[in-house]
């Protein structure tokens, strides 16, 4: 008797301490929900709108995605204007003519991340160029050299561009240190269909979909983030075990091929490639012994010199070609002033780098080609 006793006030005890975290869940969720409808204007559980991202990208069965033709959005509250062509806006008349035609490559400083479309530095190239030349922004957030090919062996040449100006560096060094690093960067461009928020993209997560939806998972990092102990923008998080401030030589390997292929398709097509290594905002990462998210296999405080090392891979790639590299460009007196943050020009940043790109462009012993087809 008291046996069967004990067992059901044990089993009521459990049932009211279960029924009573129910409710404080339960509490806790609604509030969460409560909040983002403060902050946010709608209720969370009705799902998010579709990102802006995905409008102005869209799905591509050999780059992930690739940007919308003719479209005008704010995406991160800039005006962001794409033409025809696919490409973001620079300037350049709709019809090139007999111009000098520049195709620039890159990933997201190249494409002008948190940028209006005149600050980018592809479109402060064309003003500085003036109207001899017609400048097309090729660049998407997250291309590596690896996109670069595909690029300009398959869409350049219908632009016929006279000279190709490659922005590189940071998309491939991303690819340091992987377990799973391939030739063709298999793993990184994976990653570009949540970089590039394209719907054909992998499934979420279970924690993904739960951290969209759930008012308590957003309550709690709300929380986190008012005493310091989270931060949403996932900038920059302890160095994890395996970090390195070493080089990878098989990566190392593979950039040093894409630069070779790359200057030959240009070559090939009778164009002049120009390669510009990437200059990044070394102040910020100074002395910061986290990781960066886009870098996450990299010490940050080693990321500013095995860049500058990884530019050095382009040495000797002009020697017997009709193409450049603009090696002394990372020590043209770069500052924080000139960034908006670790990696992305501000208008002034932009307004130099197309300076100085323009001055060697405009020294190249170019000429046009005849138009073909009203191209």
């Amino acid at each position: 008797m008291k046996r069967s006793s004990f067992f059901a006030r044990f089993f009521r005890g459990l049932l009211l301490g279960a029924g009573a975290l129910f409710l404080v869940v339960l509490l806790a969720e609604l509030s969460g929900q409560a909040l983002f409808r403060v902050k946010e204007g709608r209720w969370l559980y009705r799902g998010r709108p579709a990102p802006l991202m995905s409008v102005v990208f869209e799905h591509h069965p050999y780059l992930v995605g690739r940007p919308a033709a003719t479209l005008q959005v704010p995406l991160w509250g800039k005006k962001v204007t794409l033409t025809a062509q696919r490409t973001r806006w620079t300037g350049a008349p709709a019809d090139a003519g007999n111009r000098i035609r520049v195709a620039v490559l890159g990933g997201s400083a190249v494409f002008g991340a948190h940028l209006p479309d005149e600050d980018t530095w592809p479109a402060r190239l064309q003003e500085a160029l003036g109207d001899r030349y017609a400048v097309f922004n090729f660049g998407v957030p997250g291309y590596s050299t690896a996109e670069h090919v595909i690029q300009t062996a398959l869409i350049l040449p219908e632009v016929r561009p006279d000279v190709v100006v490659f922005y590189t560096g940071l998309d491939d060094l991303r690819n340091y240190h992987r377990f799973d690093a391939t030739p063709e960067y298999r793993a990184h461009g994976l990653e570009q269909y949540e970089n590039l928020e394209v719907a054909a993209g992998p499934p979420p997560s279970f924690w993904e979909e739960l951290k969209s939806r759930s008012g308590l998972v957003r309550l709690t990092g709300f929380v986190g983030r008012q005493l310091g102990l989270d931060d949403e923008r996932g900038e920059t998080t302890p160095a994890p075990e395996g970090a390195y401030r070493a080089p990878d030589p098989y990566v190392d390997g593979v950039y040093r091929r894409n630069l070779e292929t790359l200057r030959s398709l240009v070559r090939e097509r009778g164009g002049y490639a120009v390669f510009v290594p990437q200059v990044v905002n070394e102040a910020a990462y100074a002395g910061r012994e986290g990781t960066h998210a886009w870098t996450p296999r990299i010490v940050d405080d080693a990321l500013p010199g095995l860049l500058r090392r990884f530019h050095g891979l382009a040495e000797g790639l002009c020697n017997e070609a009709p193409c450049m590299v603009l090696a002394d460009l990372p020590d043209r007196g770069w500052t924080p002033e000139h960034f908006l943050d670790e990696v992305h020009f501000n208008a002034e940043g932009s307004r130099r780098l197309a300076e100085m790109v323009a001055a060697r462009i405009r020294a190249l012993p170019v000429r046009t080609r005849p138009a073909v087809d009203g191209q």
